[in-house]
Order: C-alpha cells, then sequence, then structure tokens
C-alpha cells in the first residue's frame, strides 16, 4: 500500500516494503528440494513477490520474500510452509513418546527411516519428530513408529525390588557393571521393549511381552545368584565398615570416592554409574543417593566424574539446559531449529531475535518466524480462513477497508489519505473510497470534496 504528502509542495508518496524470511533445515530440504524450487518459480511468476534462496554454511537453506501487499507474503510464505511440513508427533499427541528417545526406540526411528526413504528430525529438547518425505512414506513411517508405541503401551509390566531382606547388597551395581549403565544388553538379551531403572529405589521395570519379561526376570535372577556366591567366596576389605550410597556394600580399599559437599562414601564403580544414569534420564540437578540428603554435587565432583567416564561438560550443560527452560516454558524458548542450543526470552510485544548459530529469525512474542512490518495479530488473523480475516477487518474498521474497486483488503497506519491498492493499482480516497485512474485525481478530488489531504 502507498502512502502519500506534499513536502515543499511537491507531493511524496512512500511504498512499504515488507519481507520475510523462512529457515528449511539441510535434512529437511534434501527431501522437498524439487517441490521447493518449483513452487518458488511458480510463485515468483503468479505473485507479486520476490523470493531469494541462500544456502547457509551449515547446509541449511534460508528462503527471504520481499513484497508490498502484506496478504501476498503471508499467502507465499504460507505456501511454502505446508509445502515442507510434514507429519508431526509430539507429546500432546502421543503421550509415551519419551519411548522413541530412548536407545531402543532410537534404534527403531533408525530402522524406519532406512525402510521408508525418509527424514526424521527428532527434537529432543522438546519431545518431539517430524517424518519428512513422499506422502505415501511419511504415512508409512509414522504407522511404524505409532504401531511401536501401542505395543509398549499395551504390554505388560513387571517392577521388581533389588534390594531388601532377601537380596544381598550390590544387585543393582551387579546388573549395571554387567549390562552397562543403560541396560541395553538386557534389553537385547531378553527382547523386552523397555527397561526402566530407578538406582535411587533400586527399582528396575520390565515392559514387553510375556515371554520377554520371565527371560529378563531369570537373567536378573541369575545376576542375584552370583552375587550371592561372590560374596561366599570373596572376603571383601572394608576401610573401617563404610557402606556405599548407592550398593549398601562395605568399599574395598582404594575404591573409595566421597562427595564434596556432604562427604557422604561410594564405591567408585558406584558413582560413576549413578552419574551415567542420571545425565542418561535428564535427572538434574545432581544429587546425592544418601537417604535424606539430596545435596548437590559440587563443580569439583562433576568434572572429575566427567573425565572418569568420558562424558563431555557440554552434554551435562545440554542436558540441564533443556531441564531449565522446561520448568520455565512460559518464560523461555528454544530456538525452532532441530539441535540448536539457542534459547530466547518470550516478550510480550513483537521483538526480533536472530539466533546467531542458525541465522533464523524469530518473533519472541508469538514464537513464529519473524514478521516484519506485521503484528503478530495480523499474521495470526491472515492465516485463518476468510472468516478470521472478515472479524479481524471489523475489529480495525477505523484503519482497515476494503478496496472499493476489487476488495483487496488494505490498511492505513499513517499518512495522507490518499492510497494505492496493490491489488488493482486504483487510487483511492480513504475518506469517502472514491477511486480513481491517477494519484493527481485523487488528491485534486481531496482538496475538492474534502479540503485537505489528511
Amino acid at each position: 500500500m502507498d502512502h502519500g504528502f506534499t513536502m515543499n509542495d511537491q507531493i511524496v508518496t512512500m511504498k512499504a516494503d515488507l519481507k520475510t524470511s523462512l529457515m528449511i533445515p539441510k535434512l529437511v530440504y534434501t527431501k522437498y528440494c524439487d517441490i521447493v524450487d518449483k513452487l518458488v518459480e511458480k510463485l515468483s511468476r503468479t505473485e507479486n513477490v520476490n523470493i531469494q534462496k541462500k544456502e547457509l554454511r551449515n547446509g541449511n537453506m534460508v528462503v527471504n520474500l520481499h513484497s508490498d501487499i502484506v496478504e501476498t507474503i503471508i499467502k507465499v510464505k504460507a505456501d511454502i510452509l505446508m509445502a515442507i511440513k510434514g507429519k508431526v508427533m509430539d507429546i500432546d499427541s502421543h503421550e509415551n513418546i519419551n519411548k522413541l528417545f530412548t536407545w531402543d526406540g532410537k534404534r527403531l526411528v533408525k530402522t524406519v527411516i532406512d525402510k521408508t526413504d525418509t527424514t526424521v528430525v527428532s527434537d529432543e529438547r522438546i519431545l518431539s519428530l517430524s517424518v519428512h518425505g513422499k506422502e505415501e512414506n511419511q504415512m508409512r513411517a509414522i504407522k511404524m513408529l505409532e504401531e511401536y508405541l501401542q505395543e509398549l503401551k499395551t504390554s505388560k509390566s513387571k517392577t521388581l525390588a533389588l534390594k531388601g531382606e532377601d537380596k544381598p547388597p550390590g544387585v543393582m551395581k551387579e546388573i549395571m557393571l554387567r549390562y552397562e549403565y543403560d541396560l541395553n544388553k538386557l534389553v537385547q538379551e531378553s527382547g523386552v521393549g523397555c527397561i526402566e531403572l530407578n538406582h535411587r529405589l533400586h527399582l528396575i521395570t520390565l515392559i514387553g511381552q510375556t515371554e520377554a519379561i520371565e527371560k529378563a526376570c531369570s537373567l536378573i535372577e541369575t545376576m542375584i545368584t552370583l552375587v550371592i556366591q561372590k560374596r561366599k567366596e570373596y572376603k571383601l576389605q572394608p576401610t573401617q565398615t563404610r557402606d556405599c550410597m548407592v550398593c549398601f556394600c562395605p568399599i574395598e580399599e582404594g575404591e573409595l570416592y566421597r562427595l564434596e559437599a556432604c562427604g557422604h562414601p561410594y564405591c567408585k564403580d558406584c558413582v560413576e554409574l549413578q552419574f551415567k544414569t542420571d545425565i542418561k534420564n535428564n535427572t538434574i540437578p545432581l544429587t546425592c543417593s544418601g537417604e535424606g540428603c539430596n545435596e548437590n554435587w559440587t563443580w569439583k565432583d562433576i568434572t572429575k566424574l566427567s573425565v572418569n567416564t568420558g562424558i563431555p561438560i557440554n552434554l551435562l550443560v545440554k542436558k540441564a539446559t533443556n531441564s531449565f527452560v522446561l520448568q520455565n516454558k512460559k518464560a523461555y524458548k528454544y530456538c525452532p531449529t532441530a539441535d540448536c542450543p539457542l534459547i530466547y526470552r518470550v516478550t510480550e510485544k513483537e521483538k526480533l531475535f536472530s539466533c546467531p548459530e542458525c541465522e533464523v529469525r524469530i518473533c519472541t512474542a508469538c514464537q513464529n518466524q519473524f514478521h516484519d512490518g506485521l503484528t503478530c495479530k495480523m499474521v495470526e488473523s491472515m492465516k485463518k480462513d476468510d472468516g478470521g480475516l472478515k472479524l479481524w477487518m471489523k475489529q480495525n474498521a477505523g484503519r482497515a477497508k476494503y478496496c472499493p474497486k476489487c476488495s483487496t483488503p488494505i490498511e492505513k497506519i499513517e499518512g495522507c489519505n490518499h492510497m494505492t491498492c496493490r491489488g488493482c493499482n486504483a487510487h483511492i480516497c480513504w475518506v469517502c473510497l472514491q477511486y480513481f485512474n491517477s494519484s493527481k485525481e485523487c488528491y485534486g478530488h481531496m482538496q475538492r470534496a474534502h479540503s485537505s489531504f489528511v
């Protein structure tokens, strides 16, 4: 839309230059490059918009849009987004989607990708998956993933206590040393669908078919028998009767580890296993397992165990950030690019956040890609159907009208009462909505009929 006014007896016209952009992740773009290229070519030819593509250094593709018509730029952006949307699975639609982020779930996702020729973008930060590729391949992939989740949902489960009067100290420790801290080897050997371990309460939950659960129980009973046998055959050399906070066994000479903050004793194996398990399960902050203690680990403990276990500090920082954002999700949001580590603060009014990591531009008020020159309400209203647009026009009747010639919606923000419709190029008097073929005729009318341009 144009706005005109006089300066030094000359008519000056200002034309709005609207621009926006959208970012397509590299893995997603590879699945839609032909579709996007053809769509961009078609829209550039049929719509009053300039479209430019730019590949970033990380392989992501940015599509920049320029136009002076609000409706056009919103429509074009919506068309491109619709073409690359894919199928989305998240915590709202699938309550047990977290199972797809376990070791066994990730292995299934890889199998689905290979079998369906799709790209699956996993975002562990917000427990969301998006599936991209041909429509029929997307449907096959979603079906396989949903069948897996449904199988887990309807499977039987059994919880076993790994400590008690009938259990020797050290059962959980022995199981974790034998089957690794995430128990993936036990999953593979038994065939259960999923195993959940509460190392603080010494409880293990087996999920799967009856036969697989029975096999897992048998393997665990074997480990219990092994621990009993070891205790009979091997006499431990305790250091002044110190018992480990995790396995409750006397700590052998040379195996003692004390936490800096509270001084509680651990076996070196147990404290390392707890560190690995807490990081894997997003149990943040890290705290002492001593009954009634819950003292936070110090940075010295964390750095030392990071070196001993080979788990990088960066991973802990990532997990801690995830925990912080989830606990403060109304105040902070992640950059929408999958796996981008940047977060931004949510604001009430429109504000631009330019991500320095992936270069995506976000509106911090509505969490959509930034909409230069447009308010969040304008974008949201015009995304909706015609009824939504009519409602917005009605609510903003003082500054929003339809072109009297072609019915294109027009918004007057400032300037004089001469408006130019971008739909049909008619020159319109905003006061009475008469339209003319030239700006000269329009200004002449406003002077005669209204004695003013404003």
